[in-house]
C-alpha cells in the first residue's frame, strides 16, 4: 500500500509537532487509504457468514448464551476487519501529527527479484537518527531501480519518523507515491548506548 504522507509536505514544513490537522486533511488521507483497496478487501467471508448464523440464531430461538458469543466473536472480528482497512491511515495521522523529519542516511540498495529471477524495483534500507544515542534501521521498496540508485548515490534522504515508534517512517524524497513499506518487518532499534 502506498503512504499518502507525501502530499502533505506544506502541512509537516509549516508547522512544529504536534501539527494540527484539518478534518479535511484527515478525511483526504483516509479516503485516500480506503480507495486504494480492491472492493474485495471490504468483504470478509468469515464475517458474513457469523451474521447469517446471528440471523439464523435468531430465527431459531437459540438460548442467549450461544448469541452472546456469537455477537463477542463477530465483535471482535469487525473491529480486526477495521484496523486492517484502517490501521495505515492511523499511522500517517500519527506521522503528520508527531513525525520527526530527519535526514537518513542510505546503507545499500538491494534489487528486488520476482520469483523468475526479473527484476522488479528495489529497496533500500535507511539508517534514521532518531536521538542522540538512537537509531532506527528500515527498508522501503520502490518500483523503479532507478529511482533507488539516484537515491543512493544522494547517500542522505529526508524521511519523517516516530521517535517512539521507530520501525515507523515514510520518504519525503524521490517517487515516494510509489514505496511500500512492509509493517511486518520490525527491525531492532540500535542502542548506541550513550
Amino acid at each position: 500500500m502506498t503512504s499518502s504522507v507525501h502530499r502533505f509536505n506544506n502541512v509537516i514544513q509549516e508547522h512544529q509537532p504536534p501539527r494540527p490537522l484539518s478534518a479535511s486533511l484527515i478525511a483526504d488521507l483516509v479516503g485516500d487509504q480506503l480507495a486504494e483497496r480492491p472492493l474485495s478487501a471490504y468483504i470478509d467471508p468469515l464475517l458474513l457468514c457469523g451474521i447469517v448464523a446471528a440471523i439464523a440464531l435468531v430465527l431459531l430461538r437459540a438460548p442467549v448464551g450461544l448469541s452472546w458469543l456469537l455477537v463477542f466473536v463477530l465483535g471482535i472480528r469487525l473491529a480486526l476487519t477495521i484496523w486492517t482497512l484502517l490501521g495505515r491511515s492511523l499511522i500517517d495521522l500519527r506521522l503528520l501529527r508527531h513525525g520527526m523529519v530527519v535526514r537518513a542516511h542510505i546503507l545499500r540498495v538491494r534489487a528486488a527479484r520476482t520469483i523468475n529471477g526479473t527484476i522488479n524495483g528495489a529497496y533500500i534500507d535507511c539508517v534514521m537518527p532518531i536521538s542522540r544515542g538512537r537509531t532506527s534501521v528500515g527498508s522501503a521498496w520502490l518500483p523503479d531501480l532507478a529511482e533507488a540508485e539516484r537515491l543512493a548515490a544522494q547517500g542522505r534522504v529526508e524521511v519523517i519518523c516516530l521517535p517512539r515508534w521507530p520501525g515507523t517512517w515514510r520518504l519525503l524524497e524521490g517517487k515516494v507515491s510509489e514505496a511500500s513499506y512492509d509493517l511486518s518487518d520490525n527491525r531492532p532499534v540500535i542502542d548506541n548506548g550513550l
